[in-house]
Order: C-alpha cells, then sequence, then structure tokens
C-alpha cells in the first residue's frame, strides 16, 4: 500500500470528453497525457475512474477494499474485464477514488502521525488522542467515505457518466461499502471476493487476524528460518499475510541484508511509512472507515494478550470512537439482489474463514464458492463466472 494516483483512461475510448474534469490536484501532476475525472459531492470533490463498455447505459461500481487502497488505473480496471462474471463483462466499470488523495496534510497532523509511529516502534505506549484531534479523525468522513457521501458520489458520478450501476464487485472492505449503498435496491448482482466481516466484535477480528498472520508466516516461513520478533519482524508478519505462502518462502533464500531490507519494506507498508518516519493519510482513510466498522472497541484493550500487534495497531480506534461519541451498531443490511456470488479463501491469513461463519452476507448468497487463493487474488471471481 502507499500513495497512488487516480488515472484516467491511456486511451480514452468513446464518451470520454463528456465525463472527464481535468484536475489539478498533487496526484495527478505527474500524470502524463491522462486526466483525472471528478464529480462534486457536497463542498467535497470526489475522483473516478472509468473503463468505457460497450454502448449502453449499463454500469457496474468496482470496489477493491481498502480503506487507504487508492483506486485502479483504467488499464488495470479495463484488464479486470476478463475474470468478471460474463453477465456483467461489457458493463461500464466505475471505481472511486478515495478522499484521502486528494487531501493536503497539514503540519500539526504530520508531527502527530510520525511521534505516534515512533513511539509504537520505540517500544513505548501507543497515544493515540494526539493523532485523533490533530487529523480530525473525530469527525467521519474526513479522510475516507461517509456512507451518504459514498452513495451519493455513485449518483453523481452516474449522472455525469450517462450511465446506471446495476451491479457491484468488490473484494474485502468492499463489503463494508456494499452497506453503504443499501439504497440502492436496483442492484441486480453482487460478486464479492475474500468478504470483510462487517460488524464483528473488534478484539475477535484482531485476535484472529494476529493468529492467522503468525500461522500463514510460520507454514511458509519460520520452518526454514526462524526470526527474532523485533518491531519490524512482528510488523512484516502482518503485512506479510496479504502476501502468497510461496513469496514469503523466498525470503529464506535471500541474503541477509537483501532479507532485512524486504522485512523493512513490508513493515514500512504496514504503518504507511515513507522516509524516515513520515506518514501516509492513507492510515487515516484507513481508521476513518475501519473503526466504526466494528464493535467493542474498548474490549481490545483487555484483550491484549491475544491481539498483539495487531491490537496496537488499532488501540487508536478507541479513541476514535470516543471523539465521535458513539458505538458501531453494525452495518445496514446488504440490499437483496437477484444473483449474488460470494468466494471466500480457505487459506485467507488476512479474513479467516471462521470469521465468516453464520455471516449473512455469507448465509445469503445465492453461490457461495471455496477457493485457496490469498487475500488480494480476484481471480477467483472466474469461478462465479457460470454461475
Amino acid at each position: 500500500m502507499g500513495l497512488a494516483a487516480c488515472s484516467a483512461p491511456a486511451d480514452p475510448g468513446p464518451g470520454r470528453g463528456e465525463d472527464a474534469t481535468e484536475a489539478t490536484g498533487p496526484t495527478c501532476a505527474d500524470q502524463v497525457r491522462t486526466a483525472c475525472r471528478s464529480v462534486t459531492v457536497g463542498t467535497r470533490t470526489i475522483r473516478f475512474v472509468t473503463s468505457p463498455g460497450a454502448p449502453g447505459a449499463t454500469a457496474t461500481l468496482v470496489d477493491l477494499g481498502g480503506p487507504g487502497v487508492p483506486a485502479p488505473t483504467a488499464t488495470q480496471l479495463g484488464a479486470m474485464r476478463s475474470r468478471l462474471p460474463s453477465s456483467i463483462r461489457s458493463n461500464r466499470l466505475i471505481a472511486l477514488e478515495e478522499p484521502w488523495v486528494t487531501r493536503e496534510v497539514d503540519a500539526r497532523c504530520a508531527d502527530a502521525l510520525s511521534a505516534r509511529y515512533e513511539r509504537i516502534r520505540g517500544g513505548r505506549r501507543d497515544e493515540p488522542l494526539p493523532v485523533v484531534e490533530a487529523c480530525g479523525l473525530g469527525t467521519p468522513g474526513g479522510w475516507g467515505f461517509r456512507p451518504d457521501e459514498y452513495a451519493a458520489a455513485v449518483g453523481a458520478v452516474e449522472k455525469r457518466t450517462g450511465s446506471r450501476v446495476t451491479s457491484f464487485v468488490g473484494a474485502s472492505f468492499a463489503s463494508q461499502r456494499l452497506s453503504y449503498l443499501s439504497g440502492l435496491g436496483r442492484l441486480q448482482g453482487i460478486w464479492l471476493s475474500h468478504p470483510f466481516p462487517t460488524g464483528l466484535d473488534a478484539a475477535r477480528y484482531l485476535g484472529a487476524r494476529q493468529l492467522a498472520a503468525e500461522h500463514h508466516w510460520a507454514r511458509a516461513y519460520e520452518a526454514k528460518q526462524p526470526l527474532p520478533r523485533t518491531f519490524t519482524d512482528q510488523s512484516a508478519i502482518l503485512a506479510a499475510a496479504y502476501l502468497p505462502a510461496k513469496e514469503i518462502a523466498s525470503l529464506s533464500t535471500l541474503r541477509s541484508s537483501a532479507r532485512h531490507e524486504r522485512l523493512r519494506t513490508l513493515s514500512d507498508g504496514l504503518w504507511q511509512v515513507f522516509g524516515t518516519a513520515s506518514v501516509s493519510p492513507a492510515i487515516l482513510a484507513y481508521y476513518d472507515e475501519m473503526c466504526p466498522a466494528l464493535q467493542d472497541w474498548p474490549g481490545v484493550e483487555s484483550s491484549r494478550a491475544r491481539t498483539g500487534l495487531m491490537g496496537t495497531y488499532h488501540e487508536i480506534c478507541s479513541d476514535v470512537m470516543q471523539a465521535r461519541r458513539t458505538t458501531a451498531a453494525g452495518p445496514v443490511p446488504v440490499p437483496t439482489v437477484r444473483a449474488t456470488c460470494v468466494v471466500v479463501s480457505r487459506t485467507d491469513a488476512v479474513v479467516p474463514r471462521a470469521l465468516l461463519k453464520g455471516s449473512d452476507l455469507v448465509e445469503r448468497a445465492d453461490h457461495l464458492v471455496y477457493d485457496d487463493a490469498d487475500h488480494q487474488d480476484m481471480g477467483d471471481l472466474n469461478q462465479c463466472a457460470a454461475r
């Protein structure tokens, strides 16, 4: 994960002029012969990426999860077509860019983020309140999407492009974003890959993730060569939960210096660090939406023995929710759809399968597919194509 930009199509395709808005934000400055498209929602500009489909007004909203992950480029979006169910393969594809990408970080917020990271890295107790206050996390939607804003942005993009979103394809946290669209009852199909378990108790979720990440690492790497559990190592283990086992195992073939550099890169990715101790606002988007997606954050403190570094990473959520003077009541029910396929991985180290047991999202699926892919592999949607 890290900073990236929204990108308009390299090959704009038909109709580009009707919905292209040139943007001059910092992440667009280095784009060559491209334009970031945008719509206005309230007082905020929301950028989006689109890959034109066959003539017609039918569109599919694509959400690859996050929070804190930039939208795919138009080229990446177009490349997804061959992996989509045949019934929506010719649709216009639309993806929204998260608000953090275009929001400037002021010095007070940047300093608070760096100080928090250095404190945790140094083995001291997290003191998240300065970040919550300096970066405005007490107000929902400052860095990520508010549910109403996400739905409004989809409506604005439909109007701008002259299309109508009738289906949804998502991965991971997209299952939570889907709840933001509860008013779009017209959705005729929802396809989800490795969905986030919405509305869970925070301590249960974090404990399961910590344990799954450690097991994933142990199976792939530690049997070959154990690692000392420094802060960098522990962080790398959590970040590596997103990687295929063979990629983790390949670390054992690297020289010591190269291996250390790779572990540091993984650690920095988890904490969204660049440079020495600068922290990307992507992590603020993550907390902005993740904290209200789970419940009972105060309970994480009493469960630290099993939540480990994952609990430390999310300790800030208790302060975020207290600042918002609210507790998560769980997601809005998923809209009723005509056809749904949910893909669940047997070996997912980010969302262990046990966390989805009994989930309404899974139980309601017209089709349930199991695979052995890693969390971020959406190739498995091919298995939904014939269903």
